[in-house]
């Protein structure tokens, strides 16, 4: 359709320059007729005034003539009567010369304007006659021109004709090839959907997998966590009774600690009374029975309190020592309890960790088992979609051979 719209264009295009040079040179024509008859009116003019300015002169000859004439009469009468007759006589004469001479001017004069009126009458018709030539011509130009204009909007009709008779077969072509388009989208739009069909209800399948695997392995590592948290529980109750039989035994060493730094800083305090005392006791003058008296049951009381916080002081020690030793002991024990106590805690975390793996190896196999269904299913889709995007490609590879 678009070639024949060229084609037509081109034809239109053809007639409007042939119109254009018929015209154009038409027109030349009637412009060279035009400066002819210009050129001829123009000579006639001339030709008009040369013999329109002879006759004027041949007047003014004339007129002239008449004046001499009458001045001869006017002498003739003046002169005497003698020379009257020949002056008569010549005066008679020179009017007869004049009229003769006026006579032949007339004739010159008559035949000059009749050869320029000829000589303007011969390029009148010859003007007339370039004009109708160039009427004619122009005329026969743009006979030439519209026999042109003709034939181009007979071609250009066949043309045109031709041009629908192509537009509807393209239109024709391309209505089957938009159907067989369609369909090739239709076909295409089928494989989409089969394929995003099948993905969905292939992630769909991985998911549900996914999540039961999930939530049983929270499940179970929630059980796991619970064991382990019992165990650690019971580790914590063994470590709690050995921790607080050692903080007892400890207890018991602290408090004969203090009882025997207690008695060792009484005893300390009274022996430095006593050597107070007793070094008072000797300074003091023999003779002063009543205070070194006094001093010496001073003295005497001190040692007396001395050896009774002493006994108490070995008595602590022993205390200490028993203490010392039941803390040693429990010391041990908790040392025991608490490699009880880690093995608990290890035995546990063990059990945890296979508790954990199993359930977690159990969910990968069972995501592992969906995704290989889904690869199944979209494989399966992937062909049915190729086979129906073949299908699609022939229809568009038809589509385009209609184009």
């Amino acid at each position: 359709m678009a070639r024949a719209a060229a084609e037509q264009s081109k034809l239109e295009s053809a007639a409007a320059a042939q119109k254009k040079a018929a015209a154009a040179e038409a027109a030349e024509a009637a412009k060279r007729a035009a400066a002819e008859q210009e050129q001829t009116e123009k000579k006639a003019a001339a030709d008009q005034a040369k013999a329109a300015a002879a006759k004027s002169a041949e007047e003014a000859r004339q007129a002239e003539l008449q004046a001499k004439a009458q001045k001869s009469q006017k002498l003739a009468q003046e002169a005497e009567a003698g020379r009257v007759a020949r002056a008569a006589a010549e005066a008679d004469k020179a009017a007869a010369e004049a009229t003769a001479r006026a006579a032949a001017a007339d004739a010159a004069n008559a035949a000059e304007q009749a050869k320029a009126e000829k000589a303007a009458s011969e390029m009148a018709a010859k003007a007339a006659r370039a004009s109708e030539a160039a009427a004619a011509k122009e005329a026969a130009e743009a006979a030439r021109a519209e026999k042109a204009a003709s034939e181009v909007a007979a071609r250009a009709a066949a043309a045109d004709a031709k041009a629908r008779e192509v537009a509807a077969a393209s239109e024709a072509r391309a209505a089957e090839a938009s159907r067989l388009a369609s369909q090739a989208a239709e076909k295409r739009g089928e494989a989409g959907g089969l394929v995003r069909a099948a993905g969905a209800e292939a992630a769909a399948a991985v998911d549900k997998a996914s999540a039961a695997a999930q939530s049983e392995l929270r499940e179970t590592t929630a059980e796991a966590a619970r064991v382990e948290s019992e165990a650690s529980s019971k580790a914590r109750a063994v470590e709690g009774e050995a921790s607080a039989r050692v903080d007892a035994a400890s207890s018991k060493v602290s408090s004969a600690r203090r009882t025997v730094k207690s008695l060792g800083d009484r005893i300390a305090e009274l022996q430095g009374t006593q050597d107070t005392t007793q070094k008072e006791f000797d300074d003091t003058f023999f003779l002063r029975f009543e205070k070194r008296g006094r001093l010496s049951d001073e003295v005497k009381a001190l040692k007396k309190e001395i050896q009774a916080e002493g006994k108490k002081l070995e008595s602590a020690d022993k205390e200490l020592q028993k203490a010392s030793k039941l803390l040693e002991k429990e010391q041990a024990y908790a040392e025991k309890q608490k490699a009880v106590a880690d093995k608990i805690r290890a035995e546990a975390a063990a059990a945890r960790d296979k508790i954990t793996a199993a359930a977690t190896k159990k969910a990968d196999a069972a995501v592992a088992e969906a995704n290989k269904a889904a690869a199944a299913t979209t494989k399966t889709a992937d062909g049915k979609a190729k086979a129906i995007y073949k299908e699609a490609e022939a229809l568009e590879a038809k589509a385009v051979k209609l184009k």
